[in-house]
């Protein structure tokens, strides 16, 4: 719900759905984490229990990494950060680099079943990889990049003999296969200058950016008082800034054309 609130923030821009998505975030954040990074499954009357299973870290991940999207604050990609760290120590299959359903945390089971048919809610692995290239896109972060390919690669031959029950892996193969491009927006107006970028339909881009200096690698040293700048990136290699929509999507057009 919170991912489905930031789409329509995106597509339409009425700040109240941004402002719902915030409010779920919080409570997912008051009620259900345990400290900084230990979800919790369930809640009522006030009590939260049971240790979470991997879609609920995974669907958090990616509903973290959409806030962020939306309001270009960094803390909601550092507390993606976090949530990932516990899934990669705790939920890893070491030998084929997928994620068990259930935490080593939890009792022994017979045996700890493994995700990864997309039906009507996407596979948690799914859900992972798209996640660790993402996050491994923002953060510069090699290791999530290559794990998130080794997963796409372990159900490649999965996808062209049943596609339709693959369908989220489809689009993380898109990403990869088509070069996702980068675009960083830094500057006082840089919430709003996006939102005339998300109107449209870029599939294979990225949005990053700031209002002020930033540290994410994407950011770092771009960052110019009194203007808003545009960058288009590929493979961290970023074309010369402009200073309007306008010229970035002329970019964009002329680097897709080539």
């Amino acid at each position: 719900m919170i991912k489905g609130f930031v789409d329509a923030y995106k597509a339409l821009g009425k700040q109240e759905y941004l402002e719902r998505a915030e409010k779920a975030m919080y409570f997912i954040e008051t009620n259900l984490m345990k400290g900084e990074s230990h979800l919790h499954r369930n809640y009522k009357n006030g009590v939260s229990k049971i240790n979470a299973f991997l879609d609920d870290y995974s669907f958090t991940i990616e509903a973290y990494i959409a806030m962020y999207q939306a309001s270009f604050k960094e803390d909601y990609l550092i507390k993606a950060d976090r949530l990932m760290k516990v899934v990669m120590a705790h939920f890893s299959d070491e030998k084929s680099g997928m994620f068990f359903y259930t935490s080593d945390e939890d009792p022994d089971l017979i045996a700890r079943k493994m995700e990864l048919l997309d039906n009507v809610i996407p596979s948690s692995n799914s859900s992972m990889a798209k996640s660790l290239f993402m996050l491994g896109t923002y953060l510069e972060k090699e290791t999530y990049l290559e794990r998130s390919k080794q997963m796409l690669a372990n159900v490649y031959e999965r996808i062209l003999k049943v596609p339709s029950y693959h369908f989220n892996w489809g689009q993380l193969f898109f990403c990869l296969a088509n070069s996702t491009y980068e675009l960083v927006v830094v500057g006082d107006l840089a919430v709003r200058e996006k939102q005339n970028i998300e109107s449209l339909f870029l599939p294979n881009v990225l949005i990053s950016g700031s209002l002020t200096e930033s540290n994410l690698p994407l950011l770092k040293n771009r960052y110019v008082p009194n203007q808003t700048s545009f960058y288009l990136c590929k493979d961290r290699s970023c074309k010369i800034p402009v200073t309007s929509v306008e010229e970035l999507l002329d970019q964009l057009e002329e680097e897709i054309s080539e």
